[in-house]
């Protein structure tokens, strides 16, 4: 056992190995002396003899040494009982031969006391372990008490007769095998020996770590993993750490005694090079050894447990995914080898638990998905269903009426190509008309905000110019039932696509009327709250019970009783917050039955983006009976353009119509006309093809080019350079408007421009220029008189500069937009020869064109000429020329 424990210690240079071989060492000398005596059949020098009995006395605090490395001796006993046992070597050594009972007793009472201590530290450190381990302990102090015992026997039998000596010689050979055999299935179990124990030991490990229930998850797995070794290992402190994402280190479970602490992960500058380093150390690694200092993934645990060695050993948590489990205790222990290797084998049973609690896992999601998946299809399909039930009866009364008036409208008696019929029948038929367009609007707005297909395009936008444009257009409806509308909108701005908050407030207003009773009262209020801006209307109405308010913004639905339920498909409020949420804002209701109802949408707040305001005036507007201008229609669809040419030629327009893209070319080419209106659909060239053509010819290029078509893609229509983009069926107010603003009348009167340029000598040459082809001039040096300017007079064109000092081009245009006296005025902006893409996209909608300014003074006269060419037609109803 000695030369075994020796080649382990020479092999390894294990300290506990160094502690095992020195308790054989006193015996083995002995039987050395022993046999040496014999062979040379004469006594041993004297110094050898008694260095022989100094190291077998010394053999129990050996013993407690090997202790002192499995759990804490205290150092007062440790050195008491080392001075005991030097003492009594010391005083045998003097002694006069033979000893008598007095040093027998004195040398073997120190030798007892001492062994006993050291068996029983072994007892104590056996109940912090289990199984094998805990056994072997046992058996390894019930070895040292025989090995006293058996020491005894010898004191004893030397003060004793021959002849009990006789018998007692026997019987302590006997307890000296016993405890031979203890210490070596204690310490040095043969290889088969050691395979039945760790067999044992292993297969209850693996019981209790399988009898975790299937449904737990993958953490609870790993949990349960550490908790089993550090029973079994008894060590003071368990990790699991594993790689995450970008090599930091992840604590994946940890467990430790009670008193210990650890944290809840590791530091954040660990990574897994930290971990390589400490797998790769001689182990166990002692943290804080000054002669080779320990890894800082060992010492950062050490220090948070308070142990003093580290033992890693790698571990693959899944297929593809690395780790180590780090055993932390403050003294060694006995059998690390083998702790080790239960250690892997729970690991590798802890990994195939961990799959199956993943793979169980994913396949209980994948069922959880396919029932999600079963219900969404049956209340997709219960949604047909309502969506069916509901809209049945939303589109067939429009349509009944459509056709009942048309087939009354037929059968009157005709006169030529025409027939008499009331005026009610036509208002029938078109207010059948309306409602069926905005019912469909409404799907397909919903539809589009469902697929994530809505465009929006936000600017800031003035609440009380448009909280009054909306009240201006339900007016009739709130004088038809005598409802007084309150207004209390400061003067602030929200971030919001205008014609979505039109339909917005539209929607929440017509919803007020609707249920407010007659002689109510509507109130409108807004206020700015930590960046958005609240918008509140509230009505006098017949409210909402609170069960119901989650309802009434869900499609096709109706709340309250059958008598107070007003005609309408339910799509309104459902749209709105639709609307609403696409902006980034939210809203409320807050309402009680017979209390009315108050919605408040928040919007984000853009105030701080709208310039000064200046007191808003009536727009001027030309003479009623005079001509307007030129336009040409684009379209195949004879039918929609018989009915734009209508509406144009009733408001004093001139009007051709081309049937097809390569028509309205030649047309454009020939008449030159003042607007074009431009389908997409088309046989032959399409309207996105008619345009670019429009675009890349220097006649044609000043032309503003409205789209009226079913297409409803307005970003890619602006894009290519259209100066406004409508849906059919085109709202005919809205259309009239907007040429109106690009279309400049005929008259007698010379045009006027205003001049707003920062340079002196520009300016001057501008105005002199203008001057001399006819044109009414008025120019200024700054933004803020050019807007005072603008707003004191009506002007037929604006030339403004885009850099100026105090407020430059961009801000000047928000403020000709932001007033209603200015808004229609055409700008032609100058520009630096090196506009950047995103000015020219903010440009975009606002100016009629840009001009470049010249590098050198002879070429800025030139444009300057041949603006005043351009220019000089405004009074001939001729403003195609502005965007040269």
């Amino acid at each position: 056992m000695f030369l075994r424990a020796l080649g382990g210690y020479l092999a390894t240079r294990d300290p506990m190995q160094r502690a095992i071989t020195l308790i054989f060492l006193p015996p083995v000398a002995v039987c050395v002396n022993a046999l040496v005596r014999q062979i040379l059949g004469a006594p041993l020098p004297t110094a050898v003899s008694a260095s022989t009995t100094a190291l077998l006395m010394l053999q129990p605090y050996l013993t407690l040494r090997l202790t002192a490395r499995l759990r804490h001796v205290p150092t007062w006993l440790d050195r008491t009982l080392l001075i005991s046992l030097v003492a009594s070597i010391v005083a045998v050594a003097a002694a006069p031969r033979p000893l008598n009972v007095g040093y027998l007793l004195l040398a073997s009472g120190t030798f007892t006391v001492t062994e006993v201590i050291a068996g029983t530290y072994l007892l104590i450190g056996a109940q912090r372990r289990s199984g094998a381990a805990r056994a072997r302990l046992r058996l390894a102090a019930v070895a040292t008490y025989a090995f006293v015992a058996m020491m005894l026997m010898l004191y004893t039998g030397a003060a004793l007769s021959p002849s009990t000596r006789s018998w007692l010689a026997p019987a302590g050979r006997v307890v000296a095998l016993v405890s031979a055999v203890g210490y070596l299935i204690a310490f040095m179990p043969p290889a088969w020996l050691r395979r039945v124990m760790s067999a044992t030991v292993w297969y209850e490990a693996t019981e209790d770590l399988q009898r975790l229930p299937s449904a737990v998850s993958t953490a609870q797995v790993w949990r349960r993993f550490v908790q089993v070794v550090h029973e079994t290992t008894g060590t003071d402190a368990v990790v699991l750490v594993r790689t995450a994402r970008g090599g930091r280190l992840e604590q994946v479970a940890a467990v430790c005694r009670s008193g210990a602490s650890l944290p809840h992960d590791p530091m954040p500058e660990l990574t897994d090079k930290d971990l390589a380093l400490l797998l790769a150390a001689r182990q166990p690694v002692t943290a804080g050894s000054t002669r080779r200092p320990a890894p800082a993934l060992a010492t950062y645990y050490a220090q948070a447990t308070g142990a003093r060695l580290v033992t890693a050993l790698e571990l693959s948590l899944s297929a593809d995914e690395c780790g180590a489990v780090l055993l932390m205790d403050r003294y060694q222990a006995l059998f690390t080898t083998d702790d080790l290797r239960l250690t892997a084998v729970l690991g590798g049973q802890a990994q195939a638990l961990a799959e199956r609690s993943t793979t169980l896992a994913e396949q209980r999601r994948l069922s959880e998905q396919l029932a999600e998946s079963v219900d969404a299809l049956t209340h997709a399909s219960q949604a047909k269903s309502d969506f069916l039930a509901g809209m049945s009866h939303e589109l067939r009364t429009p349509l009944n009426a459509i056709i009942g008036f048309s087939d009354l409208m037929r059968a009157e008696h005709p006169d030529g190509d025409r027939r008499t019929v009331p005026a009610d029948w036509v208002d029938h038929i078109h207010n059948s008309g309306r409602h069926l367009l905005g019912l469909i609007n409404d799907i397909l707005d919903l539809a589009k905000v469902e697929a994530g297909r809505l465009e929006l395009n936000p600017e800031p936008l003035a609440l009380d110019v448009a909280v009054h444009e909306v009240i201006t257009g339900l007016r009739p409806l709130t004088d038809r039932k005598g409802l007084e509308v309150v207004i209390d909108v400061p003067q602030v701005a929200v971030r919001a696509d205008p014609l979505r908050f039109r339909q917005i407030l539209d929607n929440l207003l017509s919803n007020a009327i609707k249920f407010t009773p007659e002689g109510g009262r509507i109130a409108l209020s807004a206020a700015g709250e930590a960046g958005e801006v609240a918008l509140s209307v509230a009505d006098s109405g017949v409210g909402i019970a609170a069960e119901d308010h989650a309802r009434v913004f869900e499609e096709f639905q109706q709340v309250g009783s059958a008598a107070q339920r007003q005609a309408g498909t339910g799509l309104g409020l459902a749209l709105t917050r639709r609307l609403v949420e696409a902006h980034g804002g939210s809203i409320v209701l807050q309402s009680e039955l017979g209390e009315g109802s108050r919605f408040t949408v928040r919007l984000p707040d853009a105030t701080a983006e709208m310039p000064a305001a200046a007191p808003t005036a009536l727009p001027v507007t030309g003479p009623v009976g005079a001509a307007r201008g030129r336009v040409l229609i684009i379209d195949d669809d004879a039918r929609a353009a018989e009915l734009l040419m209508t509406y144009l030629a009733a408001a004093g327009y001139q009007v051709r119509v081309a049937p097809g893209g390569e028509e309205g070319l030649a047309a454009a080419r020939a008449w030159v006309p003042d607007a074009i209106l431009l389908d997409v659909v088309m046989p032959g060239l399409d309207g996105w093809d008619v345009i670019r053509e429009l675009k890349h010819e220097d006649p044609l290029r000043g032309i503003p080019v409205f789209f009226a078509t079913i297409i409803d893609d307005r970003k890619a229509g602006m894009s290519l350079g259209a100066t406004d983009f409508f849906v059919k069926p085109v709202d005919h107010d809205l259309l009239l408007a907007q040429l109106a603003r690009h279309v400049v009348p005929a008259g007698n009167d010379a045009a006027s421009v205003l001049v707003v340029d920062r340079d002196d000598q520009t300016r001057r040459v501008v105005e002199q220029h203008l001057r001399d082809g006819g044109i009414d001039v008025v120019a200024c040096d700054d933004g803020p008189e050019g807007l005072r300017l603008s707003r004191d007079r009506r002007f037929d064109l604006i030339i403004c500069d885009l850099q100026m000092a105090d407020v430059d081009g961009f801000a000047l245009l928000a403020g000709l937009e932001g007033d209603p006296a200015t808004r229609g005025i055409p700008v032609l902006a100058l520009t630096e020869p090196d506009l950047s893409d995103a000015d020219r996209v903010r440009l975009t909608g606002k100016v009629i064109g840009t001009m470049p300014r010249s590098a050198a003074a002879s070429d800025g006269v030139r444009e300057w000429v041949d603006l005043a060419a351009v220019a000089s037609t405004l009074s001939d109803a001729r403003g195609n020329g502005a965007q040269q």
